[in-house]
């Protein structure tokens, strides 16, 4: 009996420090839901706003909610959901997102996931505005908080 307490105490150990979240930006990251307003190139202060002749879309499009389990879920028309994973400085990476349903997609709908979810690689998060870059760091999606969180945690 004395041999397994000896071996589940370090294993108790292992387990309670592997669950320390010691990241700042995981935990800004994962505090709220974030609406995109537009893409931006980094060193202008232009920004592209996404709703470009759209104004009529619900108030959950366009935007993402990072849960701390590394999943994610948001909305362009549809809904989606997936995995996110971080590494490195501010390093992000996206895999297995799926969508609740298929319906007709706009031009600026297929540019913003095909850039959100192939394309971005790293981000900038402080309490209000989350940034995910692109092309090699020269251009952004930018975020604000959302108000009104309508996904929750999965």
């Amino acid at each position: 009996m004395k041999k397994f307490f000896l071996f589940l105490i370090p294993l108790l150990m292992f387990v309670v420090m592997g669950c320390e979240d010691d990241s700042e930006s995981d935990s800004a990251l994962c505090k709220q839901t974030w609406k995109c307003i537009g893409f931006a190139s980094v060193g202008d202060a232009k920004i592209t706003p996404i709703h470009s002749g759209q104004e009529n879309l619900p108030s959950e499009c366009f935007t993402i909610k990072f849960n701390i389990n590394g999943t994610v879920c948001g909305a362009t028309e549809n809904e989606f959901y997936g995995s996110y994973h971080l590494s490195g400085k501010n390093h992000i990476s996206f895999s297995d997102v799926y969508y609740s349903s298929l319906v007709f997609l706009t031009e600026k709908n297929i540019q913003y996931d095909n850039v959100l979810f192939k394309q971005v690689n790293s981000y900038s998060v402080t309490n209000d505005e989350l940034r995910l870059y692109f092309d090699e760091g020269k251009q952004y999606l930018i975020y604000h908080p959302e108000i009104g969180d309508g996904f929750g945690d999965l």
